[in-house]
């Protein structure tokens, strides 16, 4: 059921008008009838030549209505059969065979899994999956810089202040640092800085007072979440982009003229390649060939691909019977084209026609010598025509509709009024290149910070500055612990003095943990304590919230209804998590 609710959430299309198009006479014999089964799968092949459509997704849900229906369980095995040979890429065919009874189940797990190898590939999902996990890593980005300020403000933050201080002259250490800091926030507000901007400047601040793996992960933080305005200025969150997309989606899937007449409404009226295809294909299922021939013509003059349209024209020549003009385009096409072995075999088959037995060979063997398993693939095409000659269609491609979801550009309104608010308004200064500005300044903070940086002691918490002589060479230990740890202190109480404060820097330590817990499962006791396996699961729970994000951002045209679900889970599961956690901390706190 869960298979079945991602393939049907992420697939759905809008074809409901063309859902309804013209089926052979006879057809729903197919399912008990081996001729009437032959004469559908005869017409579904020159259908899609004809429409230029390499997916009849209406067609498959006709007969996966059928199957549902069906009385007989064999009965429902062949039109899911059909279904499945109709739109190959669809997997709503696939998942049904996977569920159908009487089928093996080695052959259930195959379609099981070709559904959702199918929904992994369908370039809709592809191109709005990709945008949506580069959000969940924006969002993922934030949560970790989120985790990462809380505790080191609370464990590194007196560090940053001691040498913040420092930098000043002794005499004006007092009330000095306070104004110039408050300085410093009024004209970041008066210039317009946001939250998001203050906290990376602040992270960026405390990562040389990080240990090394909390350096390394807050600047893959920064890096990641300063990509947020890029990320929200891509295809998949402009609705220009997403209908551009959404109607060569229509195109590739096989939707009828009106669905087709429905999306073309909200994209522009220019004369661009991709919306001149989408009316050429509008127009040929709508049977208005002549209408069709002058769109080709039209999108050929506006810089169209020339071998892609010749050959369209020529097929299109080809089909209406008219072979002297099919022969003229077929050869611009592979003049075009001149490693593709589709042109020569359309030309094959009009010598065919024409009886010109000798220069029909002589193109199927110039198209085998260009590729020779594409000519079997037309050849096995052909001979579904049942006697009647199909010819090759040039395949319609992936990154049509992947690509205008994945082109960057200025963010939508929403976006970009996000993205005012949390960086800064002046849309000229990208934001990604700071990212990466403090993802180098953080792995290189060791060394540029050097012995200069104040340090904690790790035994008692007391600030190890290298100015003020606290610290004893060779070891990172303040002079008091390590005396003790020698046994070298000679004075009862300097010693009891040290042991309290080993006490209490040890149970504040647990502390900032179980806070760190808190507010982000997994952090807080990988920078205290360190492992793998506490950062793993902090990344993990990170994604999650970087998911529920990309759950709710507005995604305009993403057919999924999955998205308010997801959003909802994870929002109760990160929920349950932090109190779980919150609960530990507190009972921790009454136990000390």
């Amino acid at each position: 059921m869960a298979i079945r609710r991602v393939a049907l959430a992420l697939v759905v299309l809008a074809v409901a008008a063309g859902a309804a198009a013209a089926m052979p006479p006879g057809w729903r014999e197919a399912a008990r009838s081996d001729r009437a089964r032959e004469a559908v799968r005869a017409w579904m092949a020159r259908e899609k030549v004809e429409s230029l459509a390499p997916d009849l997704v209406p067609v498959a849900l006709r007969f996966l209505r059928e199957a549902r229906s069906a009385s007989v369980p064999e009965e429902a095995r062949v039109w899911a059969e059909l279904a499945a040979e109709a739109a190959p890429d669809d997997p709503r065919p696939r998942w049904a065979l996977a569920r159908q009874a009487g089928v093996p189940w080695p052959d259930r797990v195959r379609h099981a899994a070709e559904a959702a190898w199918a929904v992994i590939l369908d370039p809709w999902v592809q191109g709005q999956g990709i945008a949506r996990l580069a959000l969940a890593a924006a969002g993922a980005g934030w949560a970790v810089l989120l985790a990462f300020g809380a505790w080191a403000l609370a464990a590194r933050g007196r560090l940053l202040a001691h040498d913040y201080t420092d930098a000043f002259p002794w005499r004006f250490r007092t009330w000095t640092p306070v104004g110039f800091l408050v300085l410093l926030a009024g004209a970041a507000w008066s210039a317009g800085f946001g939250p998001a901007a203050v906290l990376g400047a602040l992270t960026a601040t405390l990562v040389p007072y990080l240990p090394r793996r909390g350096r390394m992960w807050g600047g893959l933080a920064l890096a990641v979440g300063f990509g947020l305005p890029a990320i929200l200025g891509l295809g998949a969150y402009r609705p220009a982009a997403c209908q551009e997309a959404w109607v060569q989606y229509l195109v590739r899937n096989g939707a009828g003229p009106r669905a087709l007449a429905e999306a073309l409404g909200g994209i522009g009226a220019d004369d661009s390649p991709r919306r001149l295809l989408a009316l050429h294909v509008r127009a040929r299922r709508a049977g208005a060939w002549a209408e069709a021939v002058r769109l080709g013509e039209r999108a050929l003059a506006s810089g169209g691909d020339p071998g892609f349209w010749q050959l369209e024209l020529g097929n299109l020549a080809f089909l209406r019977g008219d072979l002297e003009q099919a022969e003229r385009r077929f050869r611009a096409a592979a003049q075009a084209r001149p490693d593709d072995p589709l042109p020569w075999y359309n030309l094959h088959l009009v010598y065919l026609a024409n009886l010109e037995l000798t220069a029909a060979d002589e193109a199927l063997a110039q198209a085998r010598s260009l590729g020779a398993e594409a000519v079997e693939r037309f050849e096995a095409q052909g001979s579904a025509g049942q006697g009647k000659a199909l010819p090759g269609s040039a395949p319609l491609p992936r990154s049509w509709v992947v690509s205008p979801l994945l082109r960057p550009g200025p963010p939508a309104a929403w976006a970009g009024a996000t993205s005012d608010l949390l960086f800064w308004p002046w849309r000229g200064i990208p934001a990604w290149p700071l990212g990466l500005v403090g993802l180098a300044i953080a792995l290189g903070a060791g060394r540029l910070a050097g012995e200069r940086r104040s340090r904690v002691c790790p035994g008692c918490g007391v600030v190890v500055c290298p100015r003020c002589g606290y610290r004893v060479k060779g070891t990172p230990l303040c002079a008091a612990c390590w005396a003790l740890d020698r046994d070298e202190s000679v004075d009862p109480t300097e010693r009891q003095r040290v042991r309290e404060r080993k006490a209490w820097w040890a149970r504040r330590s647990a502390a900032w943990a179980r806070a760190g817990e808190a507010l982000l499962p997994g952090w807080g006791r990988f920078l205290v304590q360190g492992g793998w396996g506490a950062a793993v699961t902090g990344a993990v729970w990170a994604g999650v919230a970087g998911l529920c994000l990309a759950a709710a951002a507005p995604v305009p045209l993403f057919p999924w209804g999955a998205g308010r679900g997801l959003l909802w889970t994870g929002v109760t599961g990160l929920g349950l998590l932090h109190l779980g956690a919150l609960v530990r901390a507190l009972r921790g706190r009454r136990g000390g």
